[in-house]
């Protein structure tokens, strides 16, 4: 049962539409990052990875590890494809995406699309709970993150790096 198992997020897909001639910036720690190849890596591993597909929409995949490293579920396309998927509940709609622990509640993933009223350019509000499948805990929102490294680091726009967060 997974009501005292903490979950580790792999890769993470869903769907956003995103204007062609705007992309969309994810919001962590109070960072924006843009059109990075890998937005979240773990000793190599990637946590959470974005990708365009055609139409410009953004594609995320994930899996989800109990904290022993043993492989729980795989969501593609932001269904659960490998796993019980009485365990979970997916909600998603045109602007967000919430993956939930039914036995805790506990809110896994949570992202938010909108247009920042200020610059009219598309931004993703991400929120993360999870843990790395060597036991590390990584959470963060928008504003923050438990990764003392990352909060140094606040207010910045990283545009096409390879690795926006390496988390080793």
């Amino acid at each position: 049962m997974l009501t005292k198992t903490m979950l580790f997020i792999g890769l993470l897909l869903f769907h956003f539409n995103v204007m062609a001639q705007n992309s969309c910036a994810i919001k962590i720690g109070s960072n924006y990052f843009i059109d990075c190849k890998h937005l979240i890596s773990y000793k190599g591993i990637d946590v959470l990875s974005l990708e365009k597909t055609p139409g410009d929409s953004i594609t995320v995949n994930f899996d989800v590890y109990a904290t022993n490293g043993q492989k729980v579920a795989t969501v593609n396309k932001g269904k659960i494809v490998e796993g019980n998927k009485d365990l979970f509940e997916i909600m998603a709609n045109d602007t967000a995406y919430t993956f939930i622990e039914k036995a805790t509640s506990r809110i896994i993933v949570h992202i938010h699309k909108y247009t920042d009223p200020n610059s009219n350019k598309c931004v993703m509000d991400t929120w993360a709970d999870m843990y790395m499948p060597t036991g590390f805990y990584f959470q963060c929102t928008p504003d923050t993150t438990n990764v003392n490294y990352l909060n140094w680091m606040r207010g910045n726009t990283i545009q096409g790096a390879g690795n926006a967060i390496s988390l080793n």
